[in-house]
């Protein structure tokens, strides 16, 4: 008799995260959802973790363990894609963990929506305390086609009175937190980008995935766990020429609008998140890590202020949605 696909495939792209790997592993084996494959993907991690993933492959069949050279988190989650066969697929990052019943809420919706995509929300987490992200929306919100229009758009950036929150804003790009058909993204041949090519993989990978959801389903529970205190996770490091990697992450989305024909407001949104990416420009800048000297980083400021894109971004960006505090600093 032939063995039937899984329903859930985990990809875990995994470097280095001894500290974190047994959390995130125990987390996954534990699935109430028990017909799922969880493919961890070993992007030449110098420590233990290797070995700490070959016990969980010995001790669990659904475990299979991929090791490769190091190549960064969009190789290690394209790489883990190879070996997908569930009917749907989702990604988390070993340093965070799942609720156990997570997968199978996230898979009996999906089920019962017959949709492309269910979104879950997330809790930040710390070592004494944990923040739940909180979204004023109903305990279950079932976006139909043109809302899924709605929801591809906001991934691309926000419009009118979204821009009252811009906290808000990239709440919805996380590649994690997602259960997706795994035919969006196969029959698409949808890959993730490098960062080194584009700073932020998560973005333009939705982008290019929330274009072909035909529906959608978001469950207002905090079924994912994301660590915050990882002090080696790629969101705590000074990020090298991450202006010139966004421009051209900006240039890919643009590109993708003009090839899709679609409507002006997507280049709206686009602007907008142009214009309002300066305050992770400026941070990223200001890092500690970042050993230049004050002045210089003032210069790379205005430098990045003067370039086209952004200053023609700016200067269309609508300040009048924005709350007291954001329109004084933009």
């Amino acid at each position: 008799m032939e063995k039937s696909n899984p329903k859930v495939s985990i990809i875990v792209p995994v470097y280095n995260v001894e500290k974190y790997l047994h959390r995130c592993m125990d987390s996954l084996i534990n699935q109430t959802l028990k017909d799922i494959e969880i493919i961890a993907v070993n992007d030449g991690s110098t420590d233990s973790s290797l070995s700490i993933l070959r016990e969980y492959e010995k001790k669990d069949t659904r475990v299979i363990v991929i090791n490769k050279k190091n190549g960064g988190l969009s190789s290690a989650r394209n790489e883990g894609m190879k070996y997908t066969s569930g009917d749907y697929i989702t990604f988390v990052d070993s340093d965070d963990w799942l609720d156990i019943n997570s997968l199978e809420e996230m898979y009996k919706t999906s089920v019962n929506y017959n949709c492309d995509l269910v979104m879950c929300s997330y809790s930040r987490e710390y070592t004494d305390k944990s923040k739940p992200k909180k979204f004023n929306l109903e305990k279950v919100t079932v976006y139909n086609e043109q809302e899924c229009k709605d929801l591809h758009r906001r991934i691309v950036g926000p419009i009118g009175n979204e821009l009252g929150n811009p906290e808000h804003n990239d709440s919805l790009v996380t590649a994690w937190g997602k259960l997706y058909k795994s035919s969006i993204i196969k029959d698409n041949n949808i890959e993730f980008i490098d960062t080194s090519i584009i700073g932020t993989e998560d973005c333009l990978f939705n982008v290019y995935a929330f274009g072909n959801v035909k529906k959608a389903v978001f469950l207002n529970e905090s079924f994912y766990k994301y660590w915050k205190e990882n002090a080696n996770s790629l969101t705590a490091v000074h990020k090298k020429n991450l202006n010139k990697r966004w421009m051209t992450m900006y240039a890919y989305i643009r590109e993708y609008i003009d090839e899709n024909n679609l409507e002006d407001y997507f280049y709206t949104a686009l602007d907008n998140r142009i214009a309002m990416s300066i305050l992770g420009l400026g941070l990223n800048e200001c890092n500690k890590d970042n050993k230049i000297s004050t002045f210089k980083k003032i210069s790379n400021l205005r430098n990045m202020l003067k370039e086209d894109t952004m200053h023609n971004s700016l200067n269309k960006l609508d300040l009048s949605k924005f709350p007291a505090h954001w329109r004084i600093f933009y």
